[in-house]
């Protein structure tokens, strides 16, 4: 998930430079993504660049998004452009461009909702066999996978008071109650406004599917409900799917929070639980932002 966007730093010019000399980066700019960095190439590619250590991540993610894009889906999805190849200390990537511009978090509201109807249909609908399976991330992959729970008390419990671990761990219990996807589909996982390129008010370009696993089509509805807000989703699905993707939103950040510190970063991982800590005095916890809009 894009988190931010500035002008190229030298070093990431001199990588792009080394490895795609064809490309003209006076307009180039970096986007700071949530595992890598993207040097956007406007109208012509994007090449995202990863530590050395994360190759056989950005391999699988490669092959993944090359899969997707081979697709009919009714949005660009990017695909690479060639392998993934090695500079110093960092791998890297060519994919397409996705025109487009994402729209502002929390959106102003679309005046029809069916693009968003539409999309979760379409990615819902896309026949995951072995070919596809095997380029998956596991669900809550980056935060633990499988022992989700038992890293959240690790990590996260333990550094909240008594009264906001309740919450936590009320929150946790009732994710890991919810009933196994029958039948499991295929989840984008990061639905999140940056990652939706629009053309005005059509939806044209879907970006980073790297978390993307086989599961509950709820966990993309509340990803977008960040945005969009369960009030308007409401009207996009089913009572029984709102009421379980009510159920997975208020722990994105508890799982951000869990791989921030897995992975070291101490610092992003108390940013988050200041939030989560905010929340939870608001009354807010469970509620998006979307939804707080009068």
């Amino acid at each position: 998930m894009p988190v931010a966007a500035r002008s190229l730093p030298q070093k990431l010019r001199v990588l792009v430079t080394a490895l795609w000399p064809q490309y003209d980066l006076s307009k180039a700019y970096l986007s700071e993504g949530t595992c890598h960095q993207v040097v956007v190439v406007p109208g012509v590619a994007a090449i995202r660049i990863a530590p050395e250590t994360a190759g056989p991540e950005l391999r699988r993610s490669v092959a993944l998004h090359e899969h997707l894009a081979g697709l009919a889906l009714p949005f660009e999805v990017p695909a690479p452009l060639g392998e993934v190849v090695a500079y110093e200390d960092r791998v890297a990537v060519a994919v397409t461009y996705v025109g487009g511009a994402s729209r502002p978090q929390p959106d102003p509201g679309l005046s029809d909702l069916t693009p968003l109807r539409e999309l979760l249909a379409a990615i819902a609908a896309v026949a995951v066999d072995d070919s596809l399976r095997e380029h998956l991330a596991q669900p809550y992959g980056y935060a633990g996978g499988d022992p989700f729970a038992e890293e959240v008390d690790a990590y996260v419990l333990p550094r909240l008071g008594p009264g906001d671990a309740q919450v936590v761990e009320r929150g946790l219990t009732e994710l890991m109650s919810l009933p196994a996807a029958d039948p499991p589909v295929l989840v984008h996982a990061d639905l999140t406004g940056y990652n939706l390129f629009w053309n005005d008010e059509k939806l044209v370009g879907v970006l980073d599917w790297d978390f993307a696993f086989e599961g509950d089509h709820a966990y993309d509805v509340a990803c977008l409900a960040d945005g969009f807000g369960f009030r308007a989703l409401a009207s996009v699905v089913d009572d029984e799917v709102l009421a379980r993707a009510r159920v997975y939103r208020p722990m994105f950040a508890v799982e951000a929070a869990t791989a921030a510190y897995r992975s070291g970063d101490t610092r992003s991982g108390d940013r988050i639980l200041s939030r989560v800590r905010e929340r939870i005095a608001a009354g807010t916890f469970h509620t998006p932002p979307a939804d707080l809009r009068d």
